[in-house]
Parts: C-alpha cells; sequence; structure tokens
C-alpha cells in the first residue's frame, strides 16, 4: 500500500491538512504529516525522515509567492516541474497531478505549470519579475524544490499542491523571514518588534494578511476534496 507523506513550511499549513484528515474514516491510512519552518534545508531533512518512516509518495503543500503577474492570491499551482536556482529540474508524477487536479479544479483555479525552489524568500517585485523571466516558472517557494529533490533521490513519486499567498507585485517586508520561527510559526515579538517605527509598513502587512486569507481558503478545500490520500494511487 502507498503511504502518502507531506510535508509544510508553516504550521496553520499542517493545521489546514489536520482537520480535515481528522474526519477521515477510521481505517483510512492518514498521511504523516512534517513542518520545515519555511526553510530549505529542514523541508528535506524533513522529507527523508518521511522516507525513512515508510513513506512511499511525497507531497509539498502550502502557499507560494506569484511569480507571474496573472495569478492571484488563491489561485492553485500544481505544478508539472521544480526548477532550481541553477536550472535543475525535478519533474512531478504526471499522472498523480492529474488525479488531484481533477479532484480539486471545481472548486479552485488550477494552474499546472512550472514552481520555481528558492532558498529564501523572493520578497520584491523586481526579484520576483526577474525570476519569473529567468525561470518560466509560474510561483516560487521555499520547500517544494528540496522535497521534490528527496523523492527524486530516494525513487519515490512527488507532487506539489501550493496556492498563492502574494501576487507578482506585492512586496514582503524583508524582516517577515526572520519572524517565522523553526517550527513555522509566527514569533509575535519579533513583528511588533519588526513594525516599531515603521508605521507606513502597517498597510501593506494588512493587505498581505487578506492575501494569505485567499490563500488559506484554498487550501481548505484542497484538504476538504482531497483527504485523506489527494489522489493518490
Amino acid at each position: 500500500m502507498t503511504r502518502l507523506g507531506i510535508v509544510t513550511g508553516m504550521a496553520f499549513e499542517a493545521a489546514i491538512l489536520d482537520r480535515q484528515l481528522k474526519k477521515s474514516a477510521p481505517d483510512a491510512q492518514i498521511p504523516d504529516i512534517l513542518i520545515a519552518g519555511a526553510d530549505a534545508a529542514r523541508a528535506r531533512l524533513a522529507a527523508h525522515e518521511l522516507i525513512d518512516h515508510g513513506a512511499t509518495a511525497l507531497m509539498s503543500f502550502g502557499i507560494a509567492g506569484a511569480l507571474d503577474p496573472a495569478l492571484a492570491p488563491g489561485d492553485l499551482i500544481i505544478p508539472t516541474r521544480i526548477i532550481g536556482p541553477d536550472g535543475e529540474t525535478v519533474v512531478t508524477d504526471a499522472a498523480w497531478a492529474a488525479r488531484l487536479t481533477g479532484l480539486v479544479e471545481r472548486r479552485c483555479r488550477v494552474i499546472n505549470a512550472d514552481l520555481a525552489g528558492s532558498d529564501g524568500t523572493v520578497a520584491t517585485a523586481a526579484a520576483k519579475h526577474e525570476m519569473f523571466r529567468a525561470t518560466g516558472a509560474v510561483a516560487v517557494d521555499m520547500e517544494s524544490l528540496a522535497v521534490a529533490q528527496a523523492a527524486r533521490d530516494r525513487g519515490i513519486m512527488f507532487c506539489a499542491v501550493r496556492a498563492i499567498a502574494d501576487p507578482a507585485q506585492r512586496e514582503i517586508p524583508g524582516w517577515v523571514p526572520g519572524a517565522i520561527s523553526t517550527k513555522g510559526k509566527t514569533r509575535p515579538m519579533s513583528v511588533l518588534s519588526a513594525l516599531f517605527g515603521r508605521s507606513g509598513q502597517i498597510g501593506n502587512l494588512a493587505q498581505l494578511a487578506r492575501d494569505s486569507q485567499a490563500a488559506k481558503a484554498c487550501l481548505g478545500r484542497v484538504a476538504l476534496l482531497g483527504a485523506p490520500d489527494f489522489g493518490l494511487v
């Protein structure tokens, strides 16, 4: 029997999954979930840990930043390939991605296209534009490439599910990555400290929060429609 392992970057992403998985039938095979804390190196370690504990397929689940200006918050990326900073590409499992797309496309706007992997936050509109131009990828995140590489290296299937949380033109304050703990939770005191004396950033932060809500709602629909196996057979 195929056993699914899922890596998320943030604790709220794992919580979205957990809420639906708890509603699964008693005899259902429930995926194992590990949180990487928005860090590529930890995502790689998490992926290998899942495999070592019996996972025979891996999924990267969570939010992403748009590179393509045509994408809006709440759009869903189920990628065909993951592209690394050096041009390396890892192909996702096409049959699995197609089944998952079929499960969720009636409730989400799904884009099957390339996803970029990054070791850090792509924070500015200019940086997003340059990555879009250089890679052709429509969105970027920090976990999917590492998880995809682990799956490829260990000879198992991989798929990614990423909802757009910030459009291509949205700027992300530089302090945001430092406000995320290794457990994928936002540190409230770090946020307050960063905002002190920077009242001009509050409006942008509020818009980021609204955009993130659209992404969270999309991920919730995916969890509702896909759990517990997310089209994996």
